[in-house]
């Protein structure tokens, strides 16, 4: 969404989007909310140490007689342990065999910076460079009244890393959207890539507004 912005080329070609996991941190969920700092300085910390990847497979979770554990550090076993009731439902060690697949560094800062700053903004060089690179001393805001594609969001109550409050003041913001709420109380967040029922609660839905809007070209 942050390209529909930045580049209006993209505008030609994105007709409309279907989100989930979406939010534009103003109403972050608790779960990230409480730790802002782990989010914002992964990047520094990892370049100290020669780190630029986060969650590779195989050191956040394993799985071995039959039972899911944890093997995640301190600073990740909140996640870790919100992924645990997840892949005991959906019973495929297949699936554990390929998560997690790995994100940069970058992109984590960013989403903490993010946080911090409750802006959904750009990168954040630092001052000095956010004035060689944009112009001005602080990182610019996305300009999301800019996306004019017909946008569709998708919550959960139960998602605690993007808040109720957060996609609907998304939606605020948006030229052209609406907002669809999972109609199971206990969805969480990783539920949207792992839960069983995921395809009749979410992913059904998707495909049919798919071939609508194919059907309306």
């Amino acid at each position: 969404m942050d390209d529909l912005d930045v580049d209006q080329d993209y505008q030609a070609t994105a007709r409309s989007l279907v989100l989930v996991y979406s939010g534009c941190t103003e109403c972050i969920g608790d779960e990230v909310r409480a730790r802002p700092v782990l989010f914002s300085k992964t990047r520094g910390l990892g370049n100290l140490v020669g780190i630029n990847e986060i969650f590779p497979r195989g050191e956040v979770i394993s799985y071995q007689d039959g039972q899911y554990t944890c093997i995640a550090n301190d600073i990740l076993s909140f996640l870790c342990e919100s992924l645990v009731p997840v892949f005991e439902t959906v019973d495929n060690p297949v699936l554990v065999g390929h998560f997690p697949a790995g994100s940069a560094l970058k992109q984590v800062a960013h989403f903490g910076q993010n946080i911090d700053s409750v802006r959904f903004q750009r990168w954040d060089f630092g001052s000095l460079q956010n004035l060689f690179n944009y112009g001005t001393r602080n990182a610019p805001t996305y300009d999301l009244s800019r996306v004019t594609a017909k946008t569709v969001l998708h919550y959960s109550l139960a998602d605690t890393l993007v808040g109720e409050e957060d996609v609907f003041a998304l939606n605020g913001v948006l030229t052209d959207s609406e907002v669809r709420k999972v109609e199971r109380t206990d969805f969480n967040h990783f539920d949207f890539g792992w839960a069983e029922d995921a395809k009749e609660l979410v992913y059904d839905f998707i495909i049919q507004y798919i071939e609508n809007v194919q059907t309306n070209m």
